[in-house]
């Protein structure tokens, strides 16, 4: 995937969001995205989806490339999950679920058992009954299926937007084991945004930073990156491993109403 001078400006702002981002991410790399709420994170990975401009209304410059093709040219070929548990669930019981976006590329009807059977059992969820209520699930098993309807696609490029944020430690945990499973199974080409670093770490290969005008500060291995500017990043909002958590914004007592 490559990422050639990406600029974006939201309708009703003068600056852009993302100034003109030049990235080059080998097949098969896991790459994590970090940076300060509100640096642009989420917006580049929509403009990495190719969804950027059916979520928002803006100027777009530049361009994002996966082989010599834009990413929307494949329905499928981009895998996008989101950080909150069920924002992406539109079928009432775990197989319609999985099953939807293969009627969406139109994939003959008898090869949707096998992907849907496959995707399932990648993420850990083979045991369930097909006609599961999505409803029943648990927060982490929701991103799980979730992950699983991306993957039934057979996306080349799997999209992660803060995906555990909302779970409790050990859904996290079936969520990162199953990513972890899944994008070293296949091979996928994998970015992840997160704040809390040190679980995604084991699993990365390179670590690209944002700095508050949504540009590329840093990139590289990850540990050299948090060797060379984990103080930075800390102060910026992110939790890295060894540096004390970072506070809360303190907040005047009218904001919070009190009067």
């Amino acid at each position: 995937m490559r990422v050639d001078g990406l600029s974006w400006r939201p309708h009703g702002r003068t600056r852009p969001v993302l100034p003109g981002i030049d990235l080059d991410i080998p097949a098969g790399q896991r790459l994590l995205l970090v940076a300060a709420s509100g640096s642009g994170k989420s917006t580049l990975l929509r403009a990495l989806a190719g969804v950027l401009e059916t979520t928002g209304s803006g100027d777009l410059t530049g361009q994002v490339t996966i082989g010599d093709r834009p990413p929307g040219e494949r329905a499928g070929r981009v895998g996008l999950v989101l950080q909150e548990p069920g924002a992406g669930l539109v079928g009432a019981s775990v197989g319609r679920d999985v099953a939807f976006g293969l009627e969406n590329v139109a994939l003959p009807r008898e090869q949707m058992p096998g992907r849907v059977a496959a995707a399932l059992h990648a993420v850990g969820l083979g045991g369930l009954p097909l006609d599961t209520p999505t409803s029943a699930l648990s927060g982490g098993q929701t991103q799980r299926l979730a992950l699983a309807g991306a993957l039934a696609l057979e996306p080349d490029l799997l999209l992660l937007d803060e995906p555990t944020a909302m779970l409790d430690p050990d859904s996290a945990a079936e969520v990162r084991a199953a990513v972890d499973q899944v994008a070293g199974a296949r091979g996928l080409t994998t970015v992840i945004v997160e704040h809390r670093l040190q679980q995604w770490l084991p699993q990365v290969d390179r670590l690209v930073v944002l700095d508050e005008q949504g540009r590329v500060s840093h990139d590289g291995p990850p540990e050299e990156v948090l060797a060379r500017h984990g103080d930075e990043l800390a102060a910026a909002g992110i939790w890295v491993p060894g540096v004390p958590a970072p506070e809360p914004m303190a907040l005047p007592s009218e904001a919070l109403g009190a009067g």
